[in-house]
């Protein structure tokens, strides 16, 4: 008959589990000591790089070294607002200063983007929004997008300081393309739809005699991604139309044409400046 283990072994066995857990213990305490000392290292390291680069950071005439900058630290999982908000590590950004000047960009996009509402329905494409924002500071417009001193990543930063405010700006994706909505009305399915055709036209959407794509009745149903295809009528396609002009104010009409063309009112905009 085969007998079990003895109390010997047990004991054994105890004494055996108590040492492991002490020597994990041994090294838990060792990896944290020895992650204090590396975050110690890179927070000196991270202070002298903001005090030696400030200028180039925060210049208003060239964004990529900003950009590049604030990738580096998202790549380390380091986020220069919420260090700042939560008073961890801030000295590092006071030093830098990136925090009072994401919520100066932030002021200034909340003046574009107000006085731009009527003209572009409270939809602006981020890129249009940096040359604007880069015009205010400046006072001169930037020849091409990459010239402009704002970045869609120094946008993006700047909108999340905006977000406890509860105004309704945000990121918007239509298509291949990123907007800034400035309302506080979120977008529904078919605006969404009507949007992302106009932002980035798949070949089928017509175009005028200016290059700007438009929306009809005819082109409208044929363009519906095939996912929708069986829930867009003829009758939801007309009331879409009219609810995204009308109501929401994002597209525009022209009713001169033999069949009525629904514009983005941002590309109308842009167009015209």
């Amino acid at each position: 008959m085969r007998r079990g283990p003895g109390l010997a072994a047990l004991e054994r066995s105890a004494h055996s589990t108590q040492a492991y857990g002490a020597l994990s213990s041994d090294l838990s305490s060792a990896s944290l000591a020895e992650l204090r000392a590396q975050l110690a290292s890179f927070s000196s390291a991270l202070r002298d790089f903001a005090a030696s680069h400030r200028a180039e950071i925060l210049s208003s005439h060239d964004a990529s070294f900003r950009q590049s900058f604030q990738q580096m630290c998202a790549a380390l999982g380091v986020d220069p607002l919420a260090s700042t908000s939560r008073g961890g590590g801030g000295g590092v950004w006071e030093a830098l200063g990136l925090g009072e000047w994401t919520y100066a960009l932030a002021v200034q996009i909340v003046d574009v983007a107000v006085s731009t509402r009527a003209l572009n329905g409270g939809l602006i494409d981020i890129h249009d929004l940096c040359v604007a924002v880069t015009r205010l500071r400046t006072g001169k417009t930037p020849a091409t997008q990459a010239e402009a001193g704002i970045s869609p990543d120094d946008v993006a930063r700047a909108l999340k300081t905006l977000k406890p405010l509860g105004a309704g700006y945000e990121l918007v994706a239509l298509g291949k393309r990123t907007f800034v909505r400035t309302l506080p009305a979120a977008l529904d399915e078919s605006a969404g739809v009507l949007l992302a055709l106009l932002a980035t036209p798949p070949t089928h959407i017509p175009r005028d005699a200016a290059g700007l794509p438009y929306l009809d009745m005819h082109a409208l149903l044929p363009a519906v991604p095939s996912m929708l295809k069986g829930e867009w009528t003829f009758e939801r396609a007309e009331r879409a139309l009219d609810e995204v002009c009308n109501a929401q104010g994002l597209l525009w009409l022209d009713d001169g044409a033999p069949q009525r063309r629904y514009y983005s009112l941002a590309a109308v905009h842009m167009a015209l400046e």
